[in-house]
């Protein structure tokens, strides 16, 4: 079995962000493909008149911009990965914060705090401190994990506590279960072929509640199968 956090990364930052249009799309939508709609000015009967690898251009050119500010890209460093000019890099960047006004909020305070604090904190209290700051290239790294930090160590844990809970829920339930291999929005478990669809409810189960209070909807994808190779999505 198979299971892990769609889009975690956004999601989390919406989380964090709390901006309403953010949350809002996640609920309604495929998040990336919504942020593409609206960066290229497209509606959409344009959008699905497009070929699959235009629809698809567009999209990861959307993801690519997202995961860009998540990981504190620069103009400069968003451009190739856009396809585009460092220009409109920083054009599409504006274009983003001017849909999501939250997320760059939170951004600016996230940079903010930790110049005032020297630290940065997870959803679940760790801590990435920043005890020595040489120059600005240091102040521009660690304002960039400011950002970093808390999503990716947040949905890390969440991914963690969730595979746990899964693993102690099925032994409880007198379910022979394996971990395997556990990877940052996800894990695998193995079951026996009897067991696999109390294995997939379970984890749907404990998936679904973050363990804390949010407004964002943590969307999971489960897949099952005899290899990981041969797994096929069931929820």
């Amino acid at each position: 079995v198979s299971a892990d956090y769609a889009q975690a990364e956004v999601r989390m930052m919406a989380h964090f962000a709390q901006d309403e249009g953010l949350i809002e799309a996640l609920r309604s939508s495929d998040i990336h493909q919504y942020i593409a709609r609206r960066l290229y000015g497209l509606t959409d009967e344009e959008l699905d008149a497009m070929s699959p690898d235009q629809r698809g251009q567009h999209r990861r050119g959307a993801k690519n911009l997202v995961f860009g500010l998540i990981y504190g890209r620069s103009d400069m460093g968003l451009a190739p990965q856009l396809g585009c000019t460092v220009k409109e890099a920083a054009a599409f960047r504006e274009a983003f914060f001017d849909m999501m006004p939250g997320v760059a909020e939170w951004i600016q305070r996230q940079h903010q705090l930790v110049l005032e604090r020297r630290e940065v904190k997870s959803l679940y209290g760790r801590v990435r401190r920043f005890p020595v700051l040489f120059d600005r290239a240091h102040v521009a790294a660690m304002q960039r994990q400011a950002v970093n930090m808390p999503i990716q160590s947040s949905v890390s844990d969440m991914t963690l506590l969730a595979n746990l809970r899964i693993l102690r829920r099925l032994r409880q339930e007198g379910v022979p279960v394996l971990p395997w291999p556990h990877f940052h929005d996800g894990f695998i478990i193995q079951v026996g072929e009897d067991h696999v669809d109390r294995g997939v409810a379970i984890c749907v189960e404990e998936m679904h509640d973050s363990g804390f209070r949010t407004d964002v909807p943590f969307a999971i994808a489960v897949s099952v199968g005899p290899s990981w190779a041969e797994t096929h999505e069931v929820y």
